[in-house]
């Protein structure tokens, strides 16, 4: 017999479809198969230690007296996923996908195939992943109705002094191992040939940005250049039609690792110190911080409109016209909401 929250066959669904079934666990109990997809949520604990890099001994414990914590549901989560697949289903309006593009019900069709369409399946999770953006952008306005708020990134008040603005940050979220680079390639496609389609429609751009953490998972994702053509992700994982690939070509997907878009030190015009003439914006560096030699010295960084160009010439081709990006942050748990903008670095 297995032991408590054991199960002998724990995969129970297919990858390919919505989940029908889930194990529903509970602390000293066994495993119960219950109906439908389990909810949405996450378990919230106060950490025993708060000391960085340290754990208990209870803490690392895979068993016994384990607090597991409080478990705290994610309603807007939960909303999409019924919402999105009412869309999906036309359960509304009797329209699959009502509101959704030509070309974007075109890609959502090719997505969704079986085995008689694709040489290789779409997991369930990748195309969900992307129906959900493509809902959020396109969807009949009915399919939005009673939507919980989603949270905007509003900058702070020097920022928003500086010219800032609100953005709203989408964020999707899958298992390892299940393919995000694919959902990627899949949400770039869309882009760019909606926007290829619609040069006026700023719900979309031809112009896309990667951010990576490492050099290895840049040189994995250049497989999403759409100038690789038959040999770019789009062609290899069937995410685009053969007679839509002229079209992606005319966008363009830049991959850089973060540490890149870093703004350079301005450290001499014409041969003369950044000092002595001032020229860039002035920040306070703090080497140092909290010790008894900390020190402050005003350094000269590049301006935004010249760190928008040298990275512009440095990454990109030009092909992409759109005034706005689309930006992916690879591995975006290490995203945070910032704070109001500083004009000190601690080093």
């Amino acid at each position: 017999m297995p032991a408590p929250n054991e199960v002998e066959s724990p995969i129970i669904n297919s990858p390919f479809a919505e989940p029908a079934v889930h194990w529903q666990i509970e602390r000293g109990k066994q495993p119960v198969q219950a109906v439908g997809r389990r909810p949405a949520s996450y378990f919230y604990r106060v950490p025993e230690s708060s000391g960085r890099g340290r754990k208990s001994k209870k803490q690392l414990s895979l068993g016994g007296d384990l607090d597991v914590g409080e478990q705290e549901d994610l309603p807007l989560v939960n909303w999409l996923r019924m919402r999105v697949k009412e869309w999906r289903d036309g359960a509304r309006t009797g329209i699959p996908y009502d509101g959704a593009s030509r070309i974007s019900k075109e890609l959502l069709v090719l997505w969704r195939g079986d085995e008689t369409l694709r040489k290789q399946r779409l997991f369930f999770a990748q195309v969900e992943a992307a129906e959900t953006i493509i809902f959020l952008t396109e969807a009949n306005p009915i399919y939005h109705d009673g939507m919980p708020k989603l949270p905007i990134d509003q900058p702070g008040e020097s920022a928003r002094e500086a010219g800032f603005k609100a953005f709203t940050r989408y964020a999707c979220k899958i298992a390892t191992g299940t393919g995000k680079t694919t959902v990627m390639g899949m949400l770039s496609a869309w882009s760019i040939l909606n926007r290829v389609a619609s040069p006026t429609d700023d719900r979309f751009s031809d112009t896309v940005l990667i951010v990576c953490p490492n050099v290895t998972i840049r040189e994995r994702l250049q497989e999403l250049d759409p100038a690789l053509g038959d040999s770019s992700l789009y062609r290899t994982r069937q995410l685009v039609p053969p007679h839509r690939m002229e079209d992606l070509r005319r966008g363009e997907v830049m991959i850089a690792n973060w540490h890149r878009l870093a703004k350079k030190e301005t450290s001499s015009v014409n041969g003369t110190s950044a000092k002595v003439v001032k020229t860039g914006e002035a920040t306070e560096v703090v080497r140092n911080a909290g010790k008894a030699n900390a020190s402050v010295e005003t350094k000269y960084f590049e301006s935004d409109r010249a760190w928008f160009q040298r990275i512009r010439q440095e990454l990109g081709s030009g092909k992409g016209r759109s005034p706005h990006w689309l930006l992916f942050n690879d591995e975006a748990h290490h995203a945070y909401r910032r704070g109001d903008t500083e004009s000190v670095i601690d080093l």
